[in-house]
């Protein structure tokens, strides 16, 4: 049952890239291909198409830097401030400090699980061994599983601190797992030695991502970055816009793309399998463009775009069918049709991510799932496929569909 990933944009063949795609790897194959499928050890392609893009300098002139500013030396060299100083989460004004994670839990006892398992498994310990990786995804679905079931738990009112809201939640999950979980690696993790030291890591990184630094010092320290950021967006996208080609010769970003969805789908044609093809924010907006332009005969028996941007893309007659259509003076007004080769087509979005938009209203034959992460609006777009949950939440919206 092959999978293919199609990302956004910002992303770029370095060490952060192979992580998140490690994890969310093993994301899909403890969850969809597994519990789905049957099959977790099925082929996943990820097509890195932000590799064809030309890389703008970091020191670009064009964009304006703040003026030296002494309140800023304190924060020092640091080249990662941007992840640890903006805040994941917030908890208030004025928590003590052994009590964050605590009333983060009070907050959203879901959102907290989530969270918690973000940080963890980006601990070097975890993100470098494969078969650690494995054990935190699966206590993870666990852990989110209790969470769904047990959204407010009142041993999460009762804790004292964060240390005893933690091992409160070990002894609970083991407890649950033993009543409600037929075959798991929970119990045999460790939970009191490893997996314990991994929560409590991943808890000190939550806790230093909330600050109570002013707002404009932050922008002024980190608008260089979030330029740099929003830099690449726009790049991608007009990169992507100007040299995608055409069906006879299609651009170098397409034709990544395009080679991996053939080689799945001949995968899945000789097992005689399903295709599942995932597309986030700009990359469902390209996997749209080849399955209505570039191949129109390429199956793909599930698609799932997330984030995503395409009813924009379709009212600004972006897609290269309605630029040919439109130089033909036959440009079709009201709903679009679904990619004539696609079976079943969900769109998901968050909606505290300012870049997902719902589909239905521009496009026939989509399905529209509303998300709720409660991680933020910073967070959002990005934190899709870090989230235990959502992978839940996909796999129950496939299994009521095939």
């Amino acid at each position: 049952m092959p999978l293919v990933f199609v990302h956004g944009v910002g992303s770029r063949e370095n060490e952060q890239y192979r992580k998140n795609l490690y994890q969310r790897n093993d994301f899909f194959k403890n969850t969809v291909l597994k519990q789905v499928f049957n099959n977790p050890n099925t082929e996943i392609f990820n097509p890195m198409w932000g590799k064809h893009v030309p890389e703008m300098p970091e020191d670009n002139p064009i964009i304006p830097l703040p003026g030296a500013d002494a309140e800023l030396q304190s924060f020092g060299p640091d080249s990662n401030l941007m992840s640890e100083m903006i805040p994941a989460v917030h908890v208030g004004d004025k928590v003590p400090e052994d009590k964050k994670l605590l009333t983060l839990a009070q907050q959203s006892f879901p959102d907290f699980i989530d969270q918690l398992w973000i940080r963890a498994a980006h601990l070097p310990e975890v993100d470098n061994d494969e078969r650690r990786r494995s054990e935190l995804v699966e206590a993870g679905i666990v852990a989110s599983a209790y969470a769904q079931e047990n959204p407010n738990p009142d041993w999460a009112v009762e804790s004292a601190n964060d240390d005893e809201l933690l091992e409160r939640l070990i002894r609970e999950l083991e407890g649950w797992t033993r009543s409600n979980v037929s075959s798991t690696n929970f119990e045999s993790m460790g939970a009191e030695d490893r997996l314990f030291g991994w929560l409590k890591k991943g808890a000190r990184i939550i806790k230093r991502r909330v600050t109570d630094i002013p707002k404009d010092i932050l922008l002024r320290k980190f608008r260089p970055s979030l330029t740099l950021r929003t830099v690449r967006f726009f790049g991608d996208v007009f990169y992507y816009q100007a040299y995608r080609g055409k069906p006879n010769n299609p651009g170098s970003i397409v034709s990544t793309v395009l080679n991996d969805l053939l080689k799945a789908r001949e995968i899945a044609d000789r097992r005689q399998e399903k295709l599942i093809v995932v597309g986030h924010s700009m990359g469902g907006n390209i996997l749209y463009d080849i399955l209505t332009y570039f191949d129109t005969t390429l199956k793909v028996d599930i698609f799932a775009t997330v984030g995503c941007q395409a009813s924009l893309f379709k009212q600004l007659a972006l897609f290269a069918k309605q630029k040919e259509d439109q130089s033909s003076g036959v440009l079709e007004q009201g709903k679009a049709p679904k990619p004539p080769a696609v079976d079943k087509w969900h769109n998901i979005f968050d909606p505290q991510d300012v870049l997902g938009f719902a589909f239905e209203p521009e496009f026939e034959g989509v399905e529209d799932f509303v998300f709720e992460s409660d991680g933020g609006i910073s967070s959002a777009h990005g934190d899709y496929f870090k989230r235990i949950r959502f992978y839940e939440r996909l796999t129950d919206r496939i299994l009521n569909n095939i």
